[in-house]
């Protein structure tokens, strides 16, 4: 019974809801025969959240009120919050506003007094809805308010690969409070909501990078990273023979493909388990000060001249986009559906897939280029179409997405005559708090590190050399490209040249292939990485996956986490000879003083200019995220 009731959890965690009921059905019987009122209790909850999420509000309030009789006269029984909320969220949905209020008073008394916090949380967002449809804005404010708070308080104690997780189901309390500021027209509270929000994990790791180091002065610590070490080795044989690159076990039979797709995901999971207890021997974020994030004025005083920064929202239903210069901040509705604009993300995703297969010499590249013109001028037309008439008016665009807008490169976006790249420097931030950060500077020079996987890549060689000319600095080249390289003390530039992957499924798991072995996100977080600029010239290395609460996760979050100034990254995989022109040109940029926007714009230009029907997935890989202005030392760069 008791498995079944877990398949059925399983079931509806999968939106599978006629398996879960199903389960639920078997198991009760077998619960009710053997008398366990306690798992009756369990079921009718389950049975009642599933009637949530299916519109059957008063089959909901019904299998609430059976579970608070199987629970009978005990208050203190741990479902008692959870069961009092389910018959809450019924009564709101039905529209018995004062009843709902009741049972939601009696739900947050209740978690209170047994401190459950997200039954807390939860409570508060129940009461901030009933008291928002009563017109009480003012106390639904304050209930959401308190329910951010819990949030807060609760997520600064949780590890980096908690965070996601944890934040995942807790945007309620988010978008209570941007809708009652948008309704009362208070622009500057709904822009300060929201970007609190996004900025307070974001920045606070950002301001105390130490909490993310793992601390290998405990024994235990130093035998965790062992094993890891090894499973990474391990797992990266099997990856190789997976991929057939046996150059190194050829005297090795090569397993069945099921037994090593298994033996990759056993090694796989066992690394998640043993990164997440390091970080749990890292310093104690608790200990952390409160960090004073960033206000409405900081940021305007913090934006350049010429400048406009375009923070986009997501309310669930609605894409909203906050447009923010030195003198104003307005919000402007996109009357695109949200479906539609992810639809379009994903036809563009796909676009630039076909033609990276083909290749720029193809027969059907022109085609492919039209269509993702196409569609890239029906997304300029969503995202952009209430600022046109202001675009004209800045030199720099800095965008800060939202939700499945972080996957979109907003520079090949098109007008119906040029590309958002032709006209404005872009530049991405995850944050637009992160603009009032100063960038390190760091004495000139670069540390360059080239990886061409056995030959494959032999144009990361050249890249190298040719970063290593204009720069200066030590530079390591294939069986030289180690990890531990990374030691080093930064100076202005890291430029890694190399195979780079990213895992939709896995994207904690995303990896830079160096000559030792896969450089992972938490690799890169566990040096110092202060460089003012750090440049990945890989396959892949800018692509994030979007988790609860705007967390990204991928290698770039890794980068600045570990207090990169700027970061330039691929966002698809990049064809060796345009990538290799792009490079040149950009770093020639940055030589002349030329801000890393400008120097990254005027190599991808300048590659259009020469081939101007060239598909944007070869001239328009890479972007900028983080500061924007010139190197601080060019001046002391080879020429």
């Amino acid at each position: 019974a008791r498995a079944l009731f877990n398949l059925a959890t399983a079931e509806a965690e999968l939106s599978n809801f006629e398996g879960a009921w199903d389960a639920l059905d078997t198991a009760e019987a077998i619960f009710q025969e053997v008398g366990a009122d306690i798992w009756l209790a369990a079921i009718h909850l389950w049975r009642a959240t599933i009637a949530l999420q299916r519109g059957d509000y008063s089959g909901a309030y019904d299998e609430a009120t059976a579970a608070l009789i199987s629970v009978g006269q005990d208050d203190h029984h741990l479902f008692y919050p959870d069961i009092l909320l389910r018959q809450g969220q019924a009564l709101l949905h039905t529209g018995d506003l004062a009843q709902a209020a009741v049972v939601g008073r009696l739900a947050l008394h209740r978690a209170v007094r047994s401190r459950q916090v997200w039954e807390r949380y939860s409570a508060h967002v129940l009461l901030g809805q009933v008291t928002e449809s009563q017109n009480n804005l003012m106390r639904a404010q304050r209930h959401y308010y308190a329910a951010s708070a819990t949030v807060e308080r609760m997520q600064r104690g949780l590890t980096l690969t908690l965070q996601p997780g944890f934040l995942q189901d807790k945007n309620e309390a988010l978008r209570g409070l941007i809708r009652l500021h948008l309704k009362a027209g208070k622009t500057d509270s709904a822009f300060e909501v929201l970007e609190q929000t996004k900025s307070q994990v974001f920045l606070s790791y950002l301001t105390s990078r130490e909490h993310l180091r793992w601390d290998l002065t405990h024994e235990h610590a130093r035998a965790l990273y062992e094993e890891l070490e090894q499973l990474r080795e391990e797992h990266q044989q099997y990856l190789n023979l997976s991929q057939k690159n046996h150059i190194l076990y050829e005297e090795h039979p090569v397993p069945a493909p099921e037994h090593m797709r298994h033996e990759i995901a056993l090694r796989e999971k066992r690394m998640r388990t043993i990164t997440e207890q390091l970080y749990l021997f890292g310093h104690d974020r608790g200990s952390q000060q409160h960090l004073k994030l960033p206000s409405l004025a900081d940021i305007q005083s913090s934006l350049p001249e010429a400048t406009l920064l375009i923070e986009y929202y997501n309310d669930g239903k609605h894409l909203w986009v906050f447009a923010l210069d030195r003198d104003k901040l307005e919000v402007y509705p996109l009357y695109t559906p949200l479906e539609e604009v992810n639809s379009r993300l994903v036809q563009l995703q796909f676009n630039l897939s076909c033609a990276l297969k083909v290749g720029p010499t193809s027969s059907v590249i022109r085609n492919l280029t039209r269509q993702t013109q196409q569609i890239a001028q029906r997304l300029h037309h969503a995202l952009l179409a209430p600022l046109v008439q202001r675009l004209p008016n800045y030199r720099r665009l800095i965008v800060v997405p939202y939700g499945e807008l972080h996957y979109l490169p907003f520079h090949i976006l098109y007008n119906g005559r040029e590309y958002l790249i032709e006209r404005h420097e872009v530049v991405v931030s995850p944050v637009a708090g992160l603009i009032t950060r100063a960038s390190p500077q760091r004495p000139g020079g670069a540390l360059v590190l080239a990886y061409s996987s056995y030959g494959n890549l032999p144009k990361t060689l050249v890249e190298a050399q040719l970063v290593h000319r204009w720069l200066g600095g030590p530079v390591y080249c294939d069986a030289a490209a180690r990890r531990d390289t990374l030691q080093t003390e930064p100076c202005q530039v890291l430029h890694i040249a190399a195979h780079g992957e990213f895992r939709i499924d896995q994207p904690d798991l995303a990896y830079i292939q160096l000559a030792d072995g896969q450089l992972y996100t938490d690799d890169l977080i566990q040096h110092d990485l202060s460089y003012e600029l750090i440049v990945l010239s890989a396959c892949e290395t800018g692509r994030v996956n979007v988790a609860g609460g705007e967390e990204l996760i991928g290698l770039g979050r890794g980068c600045l986490y570990a207090g990169a100034g700027a970061l330039v990254a691929s966002l698809w995989r990049v064809h060796d000879t345009t990538s290799l022109q792009i490079m040149e040109a950009f770093y020639q940029g940055l030589l002349n003083g030329a801000s890393k926007a400008s120097a990254i714009r005027e190599s991808q230009i300048a590659l259009l200019a020469a081939t101007p029907d060239l598909h944007p997935v070869f001239w328009g890989p890479f972007q900028l995220i983080g500061n924007a202005e010139p190197l601080s030392a060019t001046g002391s760069l080879n020429t």
